[in-house]
């Protein structure tokens, strides 16, 4: 598996984890690619100055349910909080 991790989605890991080791004798799911989700915004701080960090905070921006900002129709705060979460992913394999 790969991918960011929500803490509500652990849950559902242990159960995907339970479900394969009961089912196949050799079964085993590996989370070795799983990062955690972010606690907080901390990182795009920790992003270098520049694109990056100019997208993040406007991804932020728009990820918040009720952002005064211009919003474009297809930008709803979904799509924003998942392209945010989707460049944590990246920052963090680009530093490890």
């Amino acid at each position: 598996m790969t991918g960011v991790l929500q803490a509500a989605g652990r849950s559902e890991l242990a159960q995907i984890e339970d479900i394969v080791g009961a089912r196949f004798l050799y079964g085993r799911v590996d989370v070795s690619q799983l990062l955690p989700a972010p606690d907080d915004d901390a990182w795009i701080a920790d992003l270098p100055p520049g694109l990056m960090r100019r997208v993040a905070e406007r991804l932020k921006e728009l990820a918040g349910a009720d952002s005064g900002t211009d919003r474009p129709a297809s930008a709803t705060s979904q799509v924003a909080a998942r392209a945010l979460l989707e460049l944590y992913r990246l920052n963090s394999e680009e530093q490890s």
